[in-house]
């Protein structure tokens, strides 16, 4: 809380009533009734009472910890949709997931370095973000940037000289300005592979002895060269293929040493939890089988590799093929809810018959219980008329 001053007390020779407290002679404010009352101080010697609103204090310690908190949160989340997810390796949604854990990593790394420069009293400001050095380079700097740069081109052209021998021959002697321009043109445009008008460039014994060179090369060129992935996949498979040669006999010693025993004893927790059957669909990662996987990954990287030459055929072959999977999803959905409305005719019709039986049943119930009335009635009728029958044999006999 902030001190405010209040004015100075009257003087001790005016009479008053309102300064007799020593509390009030320490020149500072009175702290707020209530707890809950808003932070305002009022002077308590002054008759137009004005409030003095204090300024925020915010805990820079309580935000470092909450944006910590949170980006750790954000690089858990993205690492969780990351690998459920089922990214192919090397793609967009992969790529861009590893570039964005990278920025939040780097940022949450700042703010840890951040908090340990934090006070224990909050009243000050720890920056998050350390911004790079701006501004016109200083002597140094630019001639170690210098000196970085000459070592390079050094390096360059050491490499150059190598692969184009002649270049050092060229010009014997210090050059003169031309000649210097000339060397530099030569070297940026051998730098590029480019072999096109570099007549004006090159002294012409040295000119027929590079086109030459080019001419052998191209007529030793062998006619089924295969390319860096191939040769790099043949021997990538061949490598795979002698290790497992070798692990593949490790195993066989290995069983040769150690044969496998029969199990004695109960089953472990894992061992019986594994006996268990399985029960409900595949997910759609265990349906897929491994060189489903790797043709859907084949062609997905397929349709994404940029076309040296448009070819029209093939697109339009692209396009029929994307309407064709279009049209395909389509039916899908079409059979899905022609599945689901016959269900629910199903689960109709079903509960019809059920009420239907129900009222069968009701009303057979009702007809054995009117039957069994009218049997009782026929009865009683017999009897009666027994008793008539009875009664008017006896009437015949006393006459």
């Amino acid at each position: 809380m902030t001190c405010v001053i209040t004015p100075t007390p009257a003087p001790t020779s005016v009479k008053t009533t309102k300064l007799s407290h020593p509390a009030l002679l320490t020149g500072l404010a009175s702290p707020p009734l209530t707890p809950i009352s808003s932070g305002v101080s009022i002077k308590r010697n002054s008759l137009n009472v004005t409030p003095k609103p204090q300024p925020p204090e915010p805990s820079y310690a309580m935000l470092r910890a909450h944006h910590a908190y949170a980006l750790k949160y954000t690089i858990a989340k993205l690492r969780w949709d990351q690998v459920n997810n089922l990214y192919l390796p090397g793609q967009d949604a992969d790529w861009n997931h590893n570039e964005m854990i990278a920025k939040l990593e780097k940022e949450l790394h700042d703010v840890q370095e951040a908090q340990k420069g934090l006070d224990q009293f909050p009243n000050c400001f720890s920056p998050i973000a350390f911004p790079k050095p701006h501004g016109p380079l200083t002597k140094e700097k630019f001639e170690e940037n210098k000196k970085v740069e000459q070592e390079k081109e050094k390096r360059i052209n050491e490499e150059l000289e190598k692969v184009f021998p002649f270049l050092k021959r060229l010009f014997i002697g210090p050059m003169t300005k031309m000649q210097a321009k000339r060397d530099f043109l030569l070297r940026e445009q051998l730098k590029d592979n480019d072999l096109e008008d570099i007549s004006i460039l090159i002294p012409t014994e040295n000119k027929k002895w590079l086109m030459a060179q080019q001419d052998k090369k191209v007529a030793n060129r062998p006619t089924n060269r295969k390319t860096y992935e191939q040769q790099r996949y043949e021997k990538e498979k061949a490598k795979v293929a002698a290790q497992l040669e070798v692990l593949a006999k490790q195993k066989k010693e290995q069983a040769e040493r150690n044969p496998p025993r029969k199990p004695f004893g109960p089953l472990t927790k894992e061992e019986w939890i594994a006996t268990f059957p399985v029960y409900g669909p595949k997910t759609y990662n265990e349906a897929m089988l491994p060189s489903q996987r790797e043709q859907r990954h084949a062609i997905i990287s397929w349709l994404q590799r940029p076309w040296g030459v448009y070819n029209e055929k093939a697109s339009k072959a692209m396009e029929a093929l994307a309407e064709l999977a279009k049209e395909s999803l389509e039916e899908e959905k079409v059979l899905r809810e022609k599945l689901r409305k016959r269900k629910e005719e199903m689960k109709k019709v079903e509960l019809i018959r059920a009420l239907e039986a129900k009222k069968a049943e009701e009303e057979k119930k009702e007809g054995a219980k009117d039957g069994e009335k009218d049997k009782e009635g026929a009865k009683n009728e017999a009897k009666e008329k027994e008793k008539k029958v009875d009664d008017a044999e006896a009437e015949n006999k006393k006459e």
